[in-house]
């Protein structure tokens, strides 16, 4: 599940990999982003700068033993613009 407000649906796709403690975000379009990944019990478990030049990005889960996450896409200036649900 998934939900953008200033997005439309074809900028990123989010892909589970390795038994899902791997995704990989791609960008098909778009700025310099930042990325935030919360726990199921919404504490702020990775963060980090997804600038413009880079097409995929790979974040590691698998230190983590949560079977939901929420990914945060945001723009340089802060303001969030997707939401994604991911279950591992």
């Amino acid at each position: 599940m998934h939900y953008c407000t200033h997005l439309e649906d074809e900028y990123f796709q989010v892909i589970p990999e390795n038994g899902n403690s791997i995704i990989s975000v791609n960008r098909i379009k778009g700025e310099d982003y930042f990325l935030e990944f919360y726990n199921s019990e919404g504490k702020l478990i990775i963060s980090c700068n997804y600038p413009s030049y880079m097409h995929s990005k790979k974040i590691d889960l698998s230190m983590h033993k949560d079977k939901e996450y929420l990914m945060r896409v945001s723009n340089r200036d802060g303001v969030g613009i997707c939401l994604y649900r991911i279950i591992a």
